[in-house]
């Protein structure tokens, strides 16, 4: 369900497989196993990729659907990295 999820943040904001491993601070190679699945998420990942979409854990690793993070979590702030043109 979490890699569904983070696939489907990636291309709904955007961005490259590339341009999130760079903001959460891995390789490109890791971030595309963590989207197939063939990689665990870190914590430390989970916590950069919900500030990265701002969604909450919970939603990022399905056990809910509702996206919004709670108003009360102050978020990172490293700027976001733009769409792909």
């Amino acid at each position: 369900m979490t890699m569904e999820r983070i696939k489907q943040l990636r291309l709904e904001a955007g961005i490259s497989q590339e341009q999130v491993a760079t903001y959460i601070g891995t390789s490109k190679k890791r971030y595309q196993a963590m989207e197939a699945g063939t990689a665990r998420i870190r914590i430390g990942d989970m916590v950069e990729l919900c500030d990265l979409y701002r969604v909450s854990a919970d939603y990022l690793c399905g056990r809910s659907d509702r996206k919004e993070a709670r108003a009360d979590v102050v978020f990172s702030h490293r700027e976001r990295p733009k769409p792909c043109e």
